[in-house]
């Protein structure tokens, strides 16, 4: 799981109980009110994740770099936001990768920018990324897609 905010928590799938069909299911990530989930996918210790924020910002981080722990729990910081903001706030999307894609970024504007998955530099999970997608004047990355043909 990641969140908006940039918390992030990978447990194993064993930690995952069987639930019956009139059970409410698993809690996976606590999240805070004004927090909510931007990427939930099983993924494993090989590949990489690309993460963007709002702001245009971008990184690859290798997935054994996202230890496993508990369910239930708020997870370890996957972003670290700059204090002037200008990096951005949030997570706008993320996508894990395990050989070479292009990634489209969606702007709030409509338009669509695209790179290949290899182009984004690979920097530690406590990272501040690197501006990749140009995001201005109002205009945000809103969710970043892989381009599936």
């Amino acid at each position: 799981y990641i969140t908006a905010s940039g918390m992030s928590l990978n447990m194993d799938i064993s930690d995952i109980s069987i639930t019956g069909r009139v059970t409410s299911g698993v809690k996976g990530i606590s999240v805070d009110d004004s927090d909510y989930v931007v990427f939930a996918k099983q993924i494993s210790d090989e590949g990489e994740v690309v993460l963007f924020t709002e702001k245009g910002y971008a990184k690859r981080v290798l997935a054994f770099d996202f230890e496993p722990g508990l369910r239930a729990r708020k997870g370890s910081k996957t972003f670290e936001w700059r204090k002037n903001g200008s990096n951005g706030t949030r997570v706008a999307g993320a996508v894990y990768v395990k050989e070479p894609v292009d990634v489209l970024a969606l702007h709030s504007n409509g338009e669509i920018e695209s790179f290949n998955s290899e182009d984004i530099f690979i920097e530690a999970r406590l990272s501040a990324g690197k501006p990749y997608a140009l995001a201005v004047m109002g205009d945000e990355i809103v969710n970043v897609v892989p381009l599936v043909i």
